[in-house]
């Protein structure tokens, strides 16, 4: 019998796998890396802090705001079962992108800065076993290593082509049948085309 702490940390998430059925079993997720995975977080900071002089009082804010900001971003990995694995590195600053629509109001009125830091399991993370081996399956398929993420690059010709007649190509060549990717009526043959009454 597994015994639990009676109470947790305030903000730390419980991770349990599921119980253990042929049809609910959960196997963990493990990174290849042992340096640990790369995560990046962004940082907002007025245009006015931006730049500001040595042993001021606009620099201690400026400061203050960044480590303010970066203690925050760990807190909120720490609470999701990561723990740092390297110190963190802040870059900046950099200018938004054009507004854009669905862009925050206030935008232009800020600078950008990114840090970035190395992090570790400290509870691991679980996944169905028949998800897994689904995944595994298609980046088998498709030639896309777990350890590295790359897929082996197809050679194609510059020239013009039908887009539909390479996807069905390339799907016959991989043993993929269209109809098992299709949804809804269309894949139970169902014409949903609407039609016109002539007479």
């Amino acid at each position: 019998m597994r015994s639990y702490p009676v109470s947790l940390p305030t903000g730390t998430r419980r991770r349990l796998p599921w119980r253990n059925s042929s049809r609910s079993r959960r196997v963990p997720l493990l990174t290849p890396k042992p340096e640990g995975e790369l995560h990046q977080g962004m940082i907002r900071v007025p245009n006015h802090l931006v730049g500001a002089q040595q042993h001021t009082n606009t620099r201690h804010t400026f400061e203050k705001l960044l480590a303010k900001n970066v203690e925050r971003w760990l807190t909120w990995y720490q609470q999701r079962g990561w723990e740092l694995n390297s110190r963190p590195r802040v870059k900046g600053p950099y200018e938004p992108p054009t507004p854009r629509p669905g862009m925050e109001s206030g935008e232009g009125d800020v600078k950008w800065y990114f840090v970035s830091a190395r992090f570790k399991r400290s509870s691991p993370l679980y996944i169905r076993l028949d998800d897994y081996l689904e995944l595994d399956r298609l980046a088998k398929l498709h030639g896309i290593s777990f350890e590295h993420g790359l897929a082996e690059a197809e050679l194609t010709d510059d020239s013009p082509h039908d887009p539909m007649k390479f996807a069905e190509a390339r799907r016959q060549r991989l043993g993929i049948k269209r109809k098992d990717y299709l949804f809804g009526e269309k894949k139970l043959g169902i014409d949903t085309e609407p039609r016109v009454r002539t007479g």
